[in-house]
């Protein structure tokens, strides 16, 4: 039997929403990635992930409260350090290639310096959208070491609780506070890769699913990951929303009444793709 994986991205709100309807669109087309080897999920990827690896999972997230989840987490919008953030996103985006170990520690420092009260809050906001608390058994989630930049991920095997490494994988930093895991804090997975695609290595076919353009900073570090895994003979199928739902991505911050017309979107997608990933043929 052909081994088969999921990659799904970082993308904020917007991105858990479109990821959510290209996965429901897969389904209709008679794919059923809860059945398959691996769910690789970073950040918005993480909320996706966990809810795709269970029975009914995918349905529980599509009944959740997007408005008044996305008024919970737009609230740390105005707490945030203008300065801080800036710094941030120039160690994240203001080079050609991805943040490196020492890098992304300075990152992880200035994220603990920002919050020091507000984990518990964001806790709450992430469990609202994993409500089952039960590791699926194929998902693992990203994170950062915000102590010292190494990489982290997170599985059923690691005894770590789901809400918790959903949460790390979310935490983006300077936006949402770092995640206490054992004796370490943790950020964003995206700071290290948007899509942790090489997480994936060793399967026969990998569908990428991932929000943002391919003009994106992030895009480079997604096709050295996806060019390594078709190195080792893999099929790759990579999705990223077309003109119409790019555009509404693209709006920052989303407001919530777009959500819906992201999960459509997704969904519409999800089901046009379907016989290419049904097929495995590698194709981007």
């Amino acid at each position: 039997m052909t081994s088969r994986g999921v990659v799904l991205a970082g993308g904020g709100l917007a991105g858990i929403a479109w990821e959510l309807g290209v996965l429901v669109g897969l389904r209709e087309a008679g794919l059923d990635v809860r059945l398959w080897d691996c769910i690789v999920g970073t950040s918005a990827g993480s909320v996706v992930g966990a809810a795709a690896g269970r029975v009914h999972g995918l349905d529980a997230l599509l009944a959740t409260p997007w408005t008044d989840i996305a008024a919970q987490l737009n609230a740390y919008v105005g707490s945030l350090n203008p300065e801080t953030v800036a710094r941030i996103n120039e160690l994240w985006f203001g080079r050609p290639d991805p943040p490196d170990q020492l890098m992304r520690a300075e990152i992880g420092r200035l994220a603990v310096a920002a919050h020091t009260d507000h984990e518990i809050a964001f806790l709450d906001a992430v469990r609202r959208l994993v409500p089952d608390h039960a590791w699926p058994r194929s998902l693992v989630t990203t994170a950062v070491d915000a102590g010292n930049g190494s990489f982290a991920s997170f599985r059923a095997t690691s005894r770590v609780d789901l809400v918790a490494a959903v949460a790390a994988s979310c935490a983006i930093p300077g936006v949402f506070p770092p995640i206490t895991i054992g004796d370490r804090r943790f950020i964003d997975g995206g700071v290290r890769s948007a899509t942790s695609a090489d997480l994936a290595a060793g399967l026969e076919v990998v569908v990428v699913i991932s929000p943002r353009g391919r003009d994106e900073p992030s895009n480079d570090r997604q096709r050295r990951e996806v060019d390594h895994l078709r190195s080792t003979g893999a099929a790759v199928i990579e999705i990223r929303p077309d003109a119409t739902a790019a555009a509404i991505l693209a709006e920052d911050p989303l407001p919530p009444e777009h959500l819906p017309p992201i999960i459509e979107a997704g969904v519409i997608l999800g089901e046009i793709c379907g016989p290419v990933v049904e097929a495995g043929t590698d194709f981007s």
